[in-house]
C-alpha cells in the first residue's frame, strides 16, 4: 500500500512540476536554450525546460488515473501492473526522446515529441487498465 501511495503521491507532484518546468522562463525568466515567443505573447524556453515540463505534465496526469486505479487493487494485481510498467516506460521514454522537435512530412515514423507522449500515454493507460480490470475478474484471477 505504501508503493502505491507514494506513486499516485508521485505522479501529481509531475503535473505542477511539468507546468512550472513549461512555463520557467514566464514565472521566472530562466531557459537553457532559446526563449521563444509563442502566439498569445506566452514566451517558452526550448529545447530544454519546454521538452521536459510537457512530458511530465502529460506523464503525470496519466499515471495519476492509474495510481488510482491501483489503489483499489490486490497486490497480486498491482505486481502484474508492475512488470508492465518497468517494461513500458522506459520503452515509451526512448521513443519519445528519438522524435524530433518538429516532425518530418515525409518521415512517417517520425511524429514528434508531442505526439509520441500522447500516443505512448494513451497506449499505457488502456494496457494498465486492461490488465488491472481484467486481473480482477473471476475468470482470470489465479487459484
Amino acid at each position: 500500500m505504501k508503493l502505491k501511495i507514494t506513486l499516485l503521491v508521485t505522479s501529481i507532484l509531475m503535473i505542477p512540476i511539468g507546468y512550472l518546468l513549461l512555463r520557467s522562463y514566464n514565472l521566472f525568466g530562466v531557459c537553457v536554450g532559446q526563449a521563444i515567443l509563442q502566439p498569445g505573447g506566452e514566451t517558452e524556453c526550448y529545447p530544454t525546460f519546454a521538452e521536459l515540463g510537457w512530458i511530465l505534465q502529460h506523464a503525470g496526469s496519466y499515471l495519476t488515473f492509474v495510481a488510482l486505479l491501483l489503489l483499489a487493487t490486490t497486490k497480486r494485481v498491482f505486481n502484474k501492473w508492475k512488470k508492465f510498467a518497468i517494461w513500458f516506460v522506459p520503452f515509451a521514454i526512448i521513443i519519445i526522446m528519438l522524435q524530433p522537435e518538429v516532425p518530418n512530412p515525409f518521415e512517417p515514423l517520425e511524429v514528434g515529441k508531442s505526439v509520441a507522449t500522447i500516443w505512448s500515454g494513451t497506449i499505457f493507460l488502456i494496457i494498465s487498465a486492461s490488465i488491472i480490470l481484467f486481473s480482477n475478474l473471476p475468470k482470470y484471477r489465479k487459484k
